[in-house]
């Protein structure tokens, strides 16, 4: 039996996850985490090691996402210890997200001072994703965390669960189905719409307090909403800590 968990990458989400990580690694028995194995070993062994290795390895916005889980996982697995957790994310993902963010920068720049927009080079910075790779390393997992939209359809499609929970409101951003339609999940008729709102999406990380406030701020935006209506992406929102968006009476939700 394999389930789906997804997170979207915000404080806010990541510390739902960790505060559901114990139910749910009791629950499914085992779980992997979308988080490098180097990093989780110095969980295990040293939270404060861990920690300054964490620093190193992300930038700061990274880690103010991702610390909460840190600290939850050295907690489950000395109050847990028959639990199997595993760490599946490739060991370069945060300098790959480094150099990602780089060329959205560029090409953000590039549109706003140029008026040079070419969906093209937007969506050849997620080509190549180790989709492939990362479903090996999962494939031992009762429970699977996803962390992001793009990274739900994808394993919900290769891994096949027989259902998906999410722990917070899961909504794709516009870097998300850019990403889909990188990587054939999605047709690319309609990129030219999604990188216009990949700009809107980036001035609102860069003006807001929090990657939380800036996904609020994209889920208020009418227009965006409406973009992904048109594409067929469903929202979904919790009224529990972790909701059931499908099950094996339901149509595939993604």
């Amino acid at each position: 039996m394999k389930i789906l968990i997804g997170v979207p990458v915000t404080e806010r989400g990541v510390r739902r996850l960790s505060r559901s990580l114990p139910e749910l690694a009791r629950r499914y028995g085992s779980i992997a985490l979308p988080l490098p194995q180097s990093l989780c070993m110095r969980v295990v062994t040293s939270s404060v090691e861990a920690m300054d290795y964490a620093l190193k390895l992300m930038n700061p916005s990274n880690f103010r996402v991702w610390s909460s889980l840190l600290l939850a996982l050295k907690e489950l697995v000395l109050s847990n210890p028959d639990v199997d957790v595993g760490c599946y994310a490739p060991e370069d993902t945060y300098a790959t997200s480094e150099a990602r963010g780089y060329a959205i920068a560029t090409l953000t720049v590039k549109a706003r001072a140029f008026g040079i927009v070419k969906p093209e080079e937007w969506l050849k910075v997620y080509k190549g994703q180790p989709t492939k790779a990362v479903i090996e390393r999962v494939a031992g997992y009762n429970a699977i965390v996803a962390d992001g939209y793009s990274w739900v359809v994808r394993l919900r499609k290769e891994v096949k669960p027989r259902k998906a929970l999410v722990v917070d409101t899961m909504a794709p951003t516009p870097l998300d189905v850019l990403e889909l339609m990188a990587l054939g999940y999605l047709d690319t008729s309609m990129a030219r719409e999604v990188v216009d709102y990949a700009i809107k999406y980036i001035e609102y990380i860069v003006t807001s307090f929090t990657l939380t406030q800036a996904y609020n701020r994209l889920l208020e935006d009418n227009g965006y909403l409406e973009l992904l209506r048109r594409l067929k992406l469903k929202i979904f929102k919790v009224r529990r800590v972790v909701e059931e968006v499908e099950s094996p009476t339901t149509p595939d939700p993604f």
